[in-house]
């Protein structure tokens, strides 16, 4: 059994701003503690980086959200003559918070994982849009998102200098492929065919391959390059655009078999964007490197049971029985995700075993939620020993 990356991560919910300082535990020699807290940092970079950096904290997580750097972003025309694969294309100012983050954080010597996701621009959606939007989630265009992951892999290279800059921007190393993939909140629609086809995971698989080639054509073949980022839960029904698919049945359809670890074929195949054939499968592998060459599998393992639980409870989608649902990932069972990642590897004859990061986890406390059924205290306690458990 692997045993999980020892990243010590501290959820958005559990910001600065919100009062919880929970000491961090003594920590192995390849274990770092990762904070997250958007709102904050792209508000005040310098301050709040100089808190985490007394608070032990040795990387920040960081959404870099494409719409937020993406020219004309609101509307349904993609820019004239855009080369999105060049950061000047991009207007200046869409960049400066993030320059500003990349030059703060080396300067205080944080390192940072900047997570490549949606929303896309509404230019870079897919067709079949349903009403209520627009929705930024919404089928996004693979060969656009490549443009954009080159465009950062070319800007934090390390050797670009901006106009008028006297120097080069730092580098950036570590990089994570879009959030919680099998959540329509995040990239929809998930399921089709009264939820018995996983699509979200063939658009996952399209984003996965691009952004991959951008990184690598860049000089990011040897950074830290996280796959995955799923919500630990899921629905069997109602899915549709907006639900989530279970990670581990997310899993299976992105690597193309079923419920019995077949590969797929005929027609389950060609719905989920799969090798039909033997012959195809055996070129699966190489047609979808970052499957098998990214540097580690990243979960949100949350423990929630209707309330905050302690980490070591398995949430059940049957209150009725202590018993976790097969096809979750959340804290007390990643050994069986991780066990069902070398058994994907295997299936392709991959001799990969991804090791299993943790990469958000975190309670709501009260205060500040009101809501919330456990204290400040609660939370830091359910914290340092969700540390101790992805140490263990």
């Amino acid at each position: 059994m692997l045993k999980i990356k020892r990243l010590i991560p501290i959820a958005a919910l559990l910001t600065v701003a919100g009062g919880i300082h929970a000491p961090l535990a003594a920590a192995s020699g390849n274990q770092e503690a990762v904070f997250q807290d958007d709102v904050q940092l792209k508000s005040n970079p310098v301050g709040t980086l100089a808190t985490l950096r007394t608070l032990g904290v040795t990387r920040v997580r960081v959404f870099v959200t494409w719409s937020s750097i993406a020219p004309g972003s609101g509307s349904r025309r993609r820019p004239r003559s855009f080369n999105a694969a060049n950061p000047a294309a991009y207007p200046a100012r869409n960049w400066a918070i993030y320059d500003r983050i990349v030059q703060d954080a080396a300067a205080d010597g944080i390192g940072l994982d900047f997570t490549l996701t949606g929303p896309a621009p509404l230019w870079a959606t897919g067709p079949g849009m349903p009403p209520g939007g627009p929705y930024g989630q919404w089928k996004p265009s693979a060969s656009e998102f490549k443009g954009f992951a080159q465009a950062m892999g070319t800007r934090y290279s390390g050797r670009y200098r901006p106009a008028r800059a006297s120097q080069p921007l730092p580098r950036v190393n570590f990089w994570a492929i879009w959030n919680e993939p099998n959540y329509g909140i995040d990239l929809a629609p998930q399921a089709t065919n009264n939820d018995t086809i996983e699509v979200g995971a063939v658009e996952y698989r399209s984003l996965l391959n691009a952004a991959w080639s951008g990184l690598q054509a860049t000089g990011h073949g040897r950074d830290t390059i996280l796959i995955g980022e799923t919500a630990p839960r899921g629905a069997d029904h109602p899915i549709g655009n907006f639900n989530g698919v279970k990670p581990l049945r997310f899993l299976r359809a992105l690597y193309c078999v079923d419920s019995s670890y077949r590969q797929l074929r005929g027609l389950a195949a060609a719905e989920r964007g799969c090798p039909t054939s033997a012959a195809g499968s055996r070129r699966f592998r190489a047609a979808n490197p970052a499957l098998f060459q990214a540097t580690a599998f990243a979960d949100h393992p949350y423990t929630k049971q209707g309330a905050e639980v302690a980490p070591n409870v398995p949430t059940t989608s049957d209150p009725r029985r202590f018993r976790s649902d097969p096809d979750y990932a959340d804290l007390p069972v990643v050994p069986r995700l991780e066990g069902v990642l070398d058994r994907l590897q295997r299936i392709y004859g991959s001799r990969t075993r991804f090791s299993v990061w943790n990469t958000e986890y975190g309670y709501r406390a009260r205060p500040p939620d009101a809501h919330a059924n456990i204290s400040q205290a609660t939370a830091s306690y359910y914290l340092n020993w969700a540390e101790y458990l992805s140490w263990r």
